[in-house]
């Protein structure tokens, strides 16, 4: 009987002193902070990378539409109307005549810009 108290006394001496089954135990949480700062600052950093690249897909994007607009343009007019050799645009572009004999020229944007004649 002795050895039964002293082993119940030392099971509840143990159970009392073990953080895992003591009521009052500090409970500590792990430190987060520096995490969600350092994930912050890379969200960030790739929200912004990822801003300029769209950026300068955008504006190359734009650039090739462009040339296509106008090379595309400059090929149909050369197809359907005449050139003219004695007359050039403000840059230097080549004059067209359509079928109504209204003078053109094709702009860097690929539009037809008529001139008053």
């Amino acid at each position: 009987m002795k050895r039964i108290v002293v082993f119940a006394v030392s099971i509840l001496i143990i159970a009392l002193t073990t953080p895992a089954f003591a009521q009052n135990a500090p409970r500590t949480k792990p430190d987060t902070g520096t995490v969600t700062r350092d994930l912050k600052k890379a969200t960030k950093a790739t929200g912004k990378a990822v801003s300029k690249g769209a950026k300068a897909v955008g504006k190359g994007a734009k650039k090739v539409a462009k040339k296509s607009a106008e090379a595309g343009a400059k090929g149909a007019a050369k197809i359907k109307d005449k050139a003219l050799k004695n007359r050039t645009g403000p840059n230097g572009e080549t004059v067209y005549v359509n079928r109504y004999d209204q003078k053109y020229y094709v702009n860097k944007d690929g539009r037809r810009i008529y001139l008053d004649d």
